[in-house]
């Protein structure tokens, strides 16, 4: 569990509304987020997922994305920031922590390069499966037998059952819910 953030840190802050994202935008930036440090809460709607590419699963049963919420610590305990929902999308990160700013810089800089879309609310669109290649920096840091070894992309809502949110869902509604109940045991 992080360290509690001393009351009065000084926020990085932008917010940006009427832009068009792309999953593989989103992709994006949670491979930015988790520089750094482990995704500590990512959530699309009601879902808790633990993986970016599980957000095409999720517009895949809910059709709409009401909010998604990518919340990432680092080791100091410093905070960044993702908040995307159809009214705004904000990015914030402690000020103080030379760990975070790299990472909320290219996040930024990715939603500045976005055109506007002439609407007053902001857009997913929905990127086809394998089509998400990884920025130069991410690249570079990552090792050549990891990377070619990792699969780019889940193939979105036809994903393996054993990784798909659904099984884990379907998987939970099958247990027992009865304690009490000795028939109701397993």
């Amino acid at each position: 569990m992080p360290a509690p953030r001393p009351a009065g840190i000084d926020k990085l802050k932008r917010v940006f509304s009427g832009i068009t994202l792309t999953t593989n935008d989103l992709t994006t930036i949670a491979a930015r987020a988790t520089e750094v440090g482990p995704t500590v809460a990512m959530k699309a709607n009601a879902y808790r997922i633990t993986d970016i590419d599980e957000l095409s699963q999720v517009l895949a049963e809910d059709i709409v994305l009401d909010r998604l919420t990518l919340m990432v610590f680092d080791l100091d305990g410093s905070a960044l920031e993702f908040t995307w929902e159809s009214s705004y999308v904000l990015i914030q990160a402690d000020c103080t922590a030379p760990g975070v700013r790299p990472s909320f810089e290219a996040i930024v800089d990715l939603l500045e390069s976005r055109p506007r879309n002439g609407f007053n609310y902001n857009v997913i669109e929905v990127s086809p499966p394998g089509t998400w290649t990884a920025p130069a920096a991410l690249a570079a840091a990552t090792p050549p037998a990891a990377s070619a070894s990792a699969p780019t992309s889940r193939s979105g809502p036809y994903a393996t059952a054993s990784s798909g949110m659904l099984s884990r869902w379907w998987k939970r509604l099958s247990r027992p819910t009865d304690r009490k109940n000795p028939e109701m045991r397993p």
